[in-house]
């Protein structure tokens, strides 16, 4: 079968943070909303979403940041699709990386504490190269969710109920705004391990 839709998207976004990489000062909020309108037998879907992050220097070393995101499918039929909910793309509790959780909506927070670990310029003689930057920041994190089951589909095990980790990490910064996050985390479902991950938060 072949299916077409028609989607609109509609995005508004605040940013006011001193990097949009690696954020350490600052804030910064973004709105969207995507109208998937059917043009063939299929299902109007219609989520929004918010996001709000706050970015607090505590001294030259330490930095504390909040991370918000809440997403509700104000219309969602049974295709799996549309499914897709906490779990996906970056838009999961540390600590719960091998969990996908369907449903029609989730509500996400992130709290980080870091310190400025190493702050390294290598200097180079090449034309385009200066310096090799290296930064390297250590940190305790806790995070919390909860996310809603489609009401269409039936309950599953974890809906509405709080789901929340702590863990251990550490950030690499380098050329070209590259990152590297390596962290260690324990959830309340008593899973624990190392996970990698080549973006920010």
């Amino acid at each position: 079968n072949e299916y077409w839709t028609w989607k609109n998207r509609l995005k508004l976004s605040y940013n006011k943070v001193d990097h949009w990489n690696y954020p350490l000062k600052g804030w910064r909020t973004i709105l969207e909303t995507t109208f998937h309108i059917p043009l063939s037998n299929q299902e109007f879907h219609w989520p929004v979403s918010a996001q709000f992050d706050y970015y607090l220097p505590l001294s030259e070393r330490w930095y504390l940041s909040v991370i918000q995101r809440f997403k509700w499918n104000i219309k969602q039929g049974e295709s799996y699709p549309f499914q897709q909910n906490l779990g996906y793309d970056q838009h999961y509790l540390r600590g719960f990386e091998s969990y996908v959780f369907d449903g029609q909506g989730f509500y996400l927070a992130r709290q980080n504490l870091k310190f400025l670990l190493l702050d390294w310029q290598y200097p180079l003689n090449w034309k385009y190269f200066e310096t090799i930057p290296l930064k390297i920041f250590v940190k305790a994190f806790a995070d919390q969710g909860v996310y809603w089951d489609n009401p269409l589909l039936g309950r599953s095990l974890y809906s509405e109920q709080a789901l929340y980790s702590f863990g251990l990490g550490v950030d690499i910064l380098t050329l070209y705004g590259l990152k590297f996050r390596i962290e260690y985390s324990l959830n309340n479902l008593l899973d624990s391990g190392i996970n990698f991950h080549r973006s920010g938060e």
